[in-house]
């Protein structure tokens, strides 16, 4: 059985101390989300101007957090999450690793079912 693996940019995401309370508080029952918004399609608008389709990740756990160098800004991560990765698909359950930069706000999360 192969393992498939789903690469989707974070185009919005929480700021350095909210990624980091959400991994504290991981196993809390009250789970903190810190409110990522990931990449899942582009469309066109009347104008020609491209547009990017994003949804947001509502259900997730971050079960470890490293810094990815000596910024303080930028992290390696993993868990596990809900979430639609296709525009208008229905969420599914994944586990993930991924790299966040808290000052840009931006980054990448790798899904696998």
């Amino acid at each position: 059985m192969s393992i498939s693996s789903l690469s989707r940019n974070i185009v919005n995401g929480p700021n350095r101390d909210r990624l980091i309370d959400a991994f504290k508080y991981a196993y809390d029952e009250e789970r903190l989300t810190p409110g990522f918004a990931i990449s899942v399609g582009k469309t066109l608008d009347m104008d020609g101007t491209e547009r990017i389709i994003t949804n947001k990740i509502t259900d997730i756990t971050i079960s470890s957090l490293q810094h990815e160098s000596g910024s303080g800004d930028t992290f390696n991560f993993d868990g596990w999450c809900s979430v639609a990765l296709y525009f208008g698909s229905k969420e599914k359950k994944y586990t993930f690793s991924g790299y966040y930069n808290a000052r840009t706000r931006k980054g990448v999360m790798n899904f696998k079912e």
